[in-house]
């Protein structure tokens, strides 16, 4: 988690990318009898913030809202706060639970990286704390349906933003090189076995195409000797 607090002067909100934030898409949210995701360290980050009626806050990942919710209680009446995630459906279940604090809580689609031009297109020239927690929240892993997890067989996306043009784990597992695989799971996913992952997902695809967390898992659990040594299960580097 970072936190940037200021308890007198405003942080100018600086970037060099460009994000076009588009709000068309408002996913429908009903937060009955659904978990909603618990933040870590929120009254340490609230404290180191030093949060304070009327003053402006930026939380860079809003998710569902937690973070938010607790600067809103915080800098109660009149503080305020930009929220900004890439998961439209996170941001919407944000909204719908910070309706009581009216325009005090604005919800703003795109990727903190954009921080700059996302909180100049709300009229957000500048705050006086910003909080990013990077991470996957646990609805994000249990309940999105968008593959995050091999825990139950869903559809290979592991997209935030599954409305757009970008494309699927299910696309790259399946036109990606051997040696890009290669590549993508040794860098980002630091695992050792890469070459014998890489080459079994070659092998398998030429027979049919790999769409699913379940089958990404059965062919992990074919490979012999891959969760040998290992503490956690072998797909959770892949």
């Amino acid at each position: 988690m970072v936190a940037l607090a200021a308890s007198r002067k405003y942080y100018p909100i600086d970037s060099v990318s460009y994000l076009n934030v588009n709000d068309d898409m408002e996913p429908t949210v009903n937060l009955a009898n659904t978990t909603v995701h618990a933040p870590v360290l929120l009254r340490e980050a609230v404290e180191h913030l030093d949060v304070r009626s009327g003053l402006v806050y930026v939380d860079a990942t809003a998710g569902e809202g937690g973070h938010s919710l607790a600067l809103l209680q915080a800098s109660a009446p009149s503080g305020r706060v930009l929220g900004i995630d890439k998961d439209p459906l996170s941001l919407a279940r944000a909204k719908k639970r910070l309706e009581p604090f009216g325009n005090r809580f604005t919800p703003a689609a795109g990727n903190y990286a954009d921080i700059y031009c996302i909180a100049q297109n709300y009229k957000y020239p500048s705050a006086n704390g910003i909080l990013i927690d990077l991470g996957l929240s646990s609805w994000q892993l249990e309940f999105s349906g968008a593959g995050f997890s091999f825990q139950r067989d869903e559809p290979l996306d592991m997209r935030f933003e599954r409305t757009g043009s970008s494309p699927t784990a299910s696309n790259l597992i399946n036109s990606a090189s051997e040696e890009e695989l290669i590549r993508i799971l040794f860098d980002f996913g630091e695992e050792p076995k890469a070459r014998f992952i890489a080459k079994s997902i070659v092998q398998s695809r030429s027979k049919y195409s790999i769409n699913t967390t379940g089958q990404l898992l059965n062919l992990l659990n074919a490979i012999p000797g891959l969760g040998r040594g290992r503490k956690s299960h072998p797909a959770t580097r892949t």
